[in-house]
């Protein structure tokens, strides 16, 4: 799932606006609460097609990266083809209703998540390329509806803590373009936390690869780096420097990880 601390996955579409209402935001939802569990032949599809939307992404083939991801999430979520309609692109994309973007601590979180039926992790994953997808073509309300959607369903199912660092992260990331500092910076906060837990836990087992590390110690640094941006750009300088001097210090750690498991260059090995 995010990396100048951006993304963590890859592509989606929506199809809303954002509005304030009482200091929170309301965003697009899927509104199909009703679906049958795909078929197997319907996985594999899904899967297919979000490689497919990958391929796009990476060639900046935006619009046939957000058919295939769409595709994908309407496969995995059992969404009959009805149920779309075509945007300002001529692409066939799902009906959306509204989702309130609040505070890791909300109460609301059950009531506005997507329905447990669609969290699955393929689901949630084309979700969060949607996401991605959506900020790459500019409209960042609907990045910021798919990422906040994935991030409340992984909070439901108490998915592992660094993917719910990923989702807040890219939640935190939609907020910034959109020039929501203090919100953006609650939610770098949040992945910043997550990423420190993780870290811990690493820590505390073998079984954790250098690349794994390595890609935990890139997620955090980029998450730190925006948080400091946030503040630089509110005229807050001196936690914009705290927050980007632990980026550095988080740098110096994941530069030391891969010199010291970097391997021998040359000669012969006994």
């Amino acid at each position: 799932e995010g990396n100048s601390a951006s993304h963590c996955c890859a592509a989606r579409q929506g199809g809303g606006a954002k509005s304030r209402e009482g200091g929170s935001y309301t965003h697009q939802s899927f509104s199909n609460n009703t679906s049958t569990s795909p078929t197997r032949e319907e996985m594999l599809l899904s899967d297919t097609l979000m490689n497919v939307g990958n391929y796009h992404l990476r060639r900046d083939e935006l619009d046939a990266a957000l058919n295939a991801h769409s595709t994908a999430w309407a496969l995995h979520t059992g969404h009959a083809l009805e149920d779309t309609s075509v945007n300002s692109s001529g692409l066939a994309v799902p009906h959306l209703h509204h989702l309130s973007y609040g505070s890791s601590n909300s109460s609301n979180h059950a009531a506005h998540s997507i329905p447990q039926s669609h969290c699955s992790p393929g689901a949630l994953a084309a979700l969060n390329n949607l996401g991605i997808v959506h900020e790459r073509r500019g409209e960042l309300e609907d990045a910021l509806s798919c990422h906040d959607q994935v991030r409340c369903a992984r909070m439901r199912i108490k998915a592992p803590s660094i993917d719910v660092a990923n989702s807040w992260l890219n939640v935190g990331n939609c907020l910034q373009r959109l020039q929501d500092f203090d919100k953006a910076i609650e939610a770098y906060e949040e992945a910043v936390s997550l990423y420190h837990e993780e870290l811990e836990e690493q820590s505390q087992t073998s079984d954790c690869g250098i690349a794994e590390r390595a890609l935990l110690f890139r997620s955090l640094a980029g998450a730190l780096r925006n948080w400091g941006t946030c503040h630089w750009k509110q005229r807050q300088i001196s936690d914009a420097i705290e927050q980007l001097n632990e980026a550095v210090h988080v740098e110096n750690e994941l530069i030391s990880l891969m010199s010291i498991n970097k391997p021998p260059v040359g000669g012969f090995h006994e």
